[in-house]
C-alpha cells in the first residue's frame, strides 16, 4: 500500500453509537441456538435459522445484532484510528493462549511500551514477566532506567542488575552505576550474572585505589574485553605524610598518593610495596623537603628500572627531589618516569662520562661538554668533542691548567659541532701545555 491509500475519513464515533437499548445489543461469545432463536453470536455468527425462509420456519436476522456487530468492530477501528495501543489483559491473554511474538502493548506507566519476543506469551510485562522487552521512549530514555543500577557486591567485585535483563554483553554497551563502596585496587563488574569483567580506566590502565568512591555515580562502556570507566575520574588522593623513621614499608594504599619525606632523625630507608600487590599502571609520587637522604628499597624480586634500561634495587631521594614511580607488576618493576630524579635518570640527561672528558644533556635542550687536552710545541692540535652537537656549537672557554702566569695562554679556532683547533703558548712560543675546555651547544 501507499500513503495515498489512507482513507479520507476516520471513524469519530462507533457505528450506532446513539442507538437506543431496543435497537442494539452486545454480541455474546457463546452460541445462542436454543436460547434466543435467530440471535447472532461470536461462535455461530448469524445462525442457520437466519438463512431459512420464514415460511419454512426461518427467523429474520435481528437489526439489534447488526448494530451490535458493527458497533464493536468500529469501536476498535476508532481506537486504532486514534493511534491507541492496548494494555496487557490477563483474561484476554488466557483466552488467546498468550500474546504473539512482536505484539506491542502499552505499559501501565505512562509512556512505557513492551514488545513480545515470543509466541504464546502469557506473562505480564508490567511486573517483569519473561519474553518482553521495553521499548525506549522519550520518558524512559530521559530517566535512564534501562542503563542505570545501584551497584551491589563488594568494593572490588561489583554487581549490577538491569531491567530488563540484557541477554549478553555487547561492545558499546553503556551502564551507569551509583557506587556503594570505595575500591581498594583492581575491580570487576558482573552485570545480571553475565560474568565478572575487569574495570579499567579510560586509558585502559588498571584502577587505582579510590577511583570508585562511595556515593558517586560513574559511567562505564563495555569495549569487548573490559568495562572502561569514562568521564572524570576521582583524582583526589590521600596526601600521605612523611615516613620519619627507618624500616618503614609502603603499601598498595599509597598508590595514587603523594608521599612526603619530612624532617627525620638522620638518613633512613623505606621499602616500596611489592609490585605484585599493586594495580598494573599504578603510580606513587614522592616529595622530599626534609634534611636527610631517604633510600627507597625494593622488596622480593622487584627491581627499579630507568628509561635507559638500567636496573637497581634502590634509589636515593635527596632534599628537594621529586620522583614518580610507575608500577609494572607484570614485570616486577618500579619504573622511574618523572620528577627531578626522573630527569636525571632519563637516557637523554643521564649521560656523564666518568673520565676527564664528558657531556651533559640538559632538560632545556642545551648540551654542555668538557674535556682536557695537550698542546704542541709544533703548533695547533685538533680536538674532538666527547659527542657531536646535533645542532650548533655556540661557545667555548679554554684555559691552561696549573698556571696563573700571564706568559701562558690557550686559544682556539675553527669551532664545529664535532671539535675545534687549539694552541697553547709560553712566552709567545708554542708549547706542549695541558689545557681544559667547556663547550656549550644545542
Amino acid at each position: 500500500m501507499q500513503i495515498s491509500n489512507l482513507p479520507a475519513t476516520k471513524l469519530a464515533i462507533p457505528f450506532a453509537s446513539s442507538a437506543g437499548g431496543g435497537y442494539i445489543r452486545t454480541i455474546p461469545q457463546a452460541s445462542q441456538i436454543g436460547i434466543t432463536n435467530g440471535a447472532a453470536s461470536l461462535t455461530d455468527g448469524f445462525p442457520p435459522l437466519n438463512f431459512l425462509p420464514v415460511g419454512s420456519g426461518g427467523v429474520p436476522p435481528f437489526g439489534q445484532d447488526m448494530n451490535g456487530i458493527l458497533n464493536e468492530i468500529t469501536a476498535w477501528t476508532r481506537w486504532q484510528n486514534a493511534g491507541g495501543l492496548v494494555p496487557y489483559d490477563s483474561a484476554f491473554s488466557t483466552a488467546i493462549s498468550g500474546y504473539p511474538q512482536s505484539a506491542l502493548l502499552a505499559g501501565t506507566a505512562a509512556g512505557s511500551l513492551f514488545l513480545s519476543t515470543a509466541d504464546n506469551n502469557t506473562t505480564n510485562p508490567n511486573s517483569g514477566g519473561a519474553n518482553w522487552i521495553g521499548v525506549a521512549t522519550a520518558p524512559t530514555v530521559q530517566t535512564g532506567q534501562y542503563t542505570y543500577a545501584v551497584a551491589g557486591g563488594t568494593a572490588n567485585a561489583l554487581t549490577a542488575t538491569l531491567t530488563p535483563a540484557p541477554a549478553s554483553l555487547t561492545t558499546g554497551m553503556v551502564i551507569r552505576l551509583l557506587l556503594t563502596n570505595t575500591n581498594t585496587g583492581g575491580a570487576t563488574l558482573n552485570v545480571n550474572g553475565l560474568g565478572a569483567v575487569g574495570i579499567v580506566r579510560n586509558d585502559l590502565t588498571g584502577l587505582l585505589n579510590n577511583d570508585l568512591v562511595t556515593g558517586t555515580a560513574v559511567e562505564l562502556i563495555f569495549n569487548g574485553s573490559f568495562w572502561q570507566l569514562v568521564g572524570l575520574l576521582n583524582t583526589t588522593k590521600p596526601f600521605y605524610q612523611g615516613v620519619a623513621s627507618a624500616g618503614g614499608t609502603l603499601t598498595v594504599a599509597q598508590i595514587g598518593s603523594v608521599v612526603q619525606f619530612g624532617v627525620g632523625a638522620g638518613a633512613f630507608t623505606v621499602n616500596l610495596p611489592l609490585s605484585s600487590t599493586c594495580p598494573n599502571g599504578g603510580r606513587i609520587n614522592f616529595f622530599h623537603n626534609g634534611n636527610n637522604p631517604v633510600t627507597l628499597q625494593i622488596q622480593g624480586v622487584d627491581q627499579i628500572g630507568y628509561a635507559d634500561g638500567t636496573l637497581s634495587s634502590s634509589i636515593v631521594v635527596n632534599t628537594g627531589d621529586t620522583l614518580e614511580l610507575l608500577c609494572l607488576g607484570l614485570s616486577a618493576t618500579w619504573l622511574v618516569i618523572d620528577g627531578s630524579m626522573g630527569n636525571r635518570a632519563a637516557s637523554d640527561f643521564k649521560k656523564v662520562l666518568t673520565a676527564s672528558n664528558g657531556y651533559q644533556k640538559l632538560p632545556n635542550g642545551m648540551i654542555m661538554q668538557w674535556g682536557t687536552g695537550t698542546g704542541s710545541a709544533s703548533g695547533a692540535v685538533n680536538v674532538t668533542l666527547p659527542t657531536t652537537f646535533p645542532g650548533t656549537a655556540r661557545s667555548l672557554v679554554i684555559s691552561v691548567q696549573g698556571s696563573t702566569a700571564t706568559s701562558v695562554c690557550a686559544n682556539y679556532t675553527a669551532l664545529t659541532t664535532s671539535g675545534f683547533t687549539a694552541t697553547t703558548t709560553f712566552g709567545g712560543s708554542f708549547a706542549a701545555l695541558t689545557f681544559s675546555y667547556i663547550v656549550l651547544g644545542t
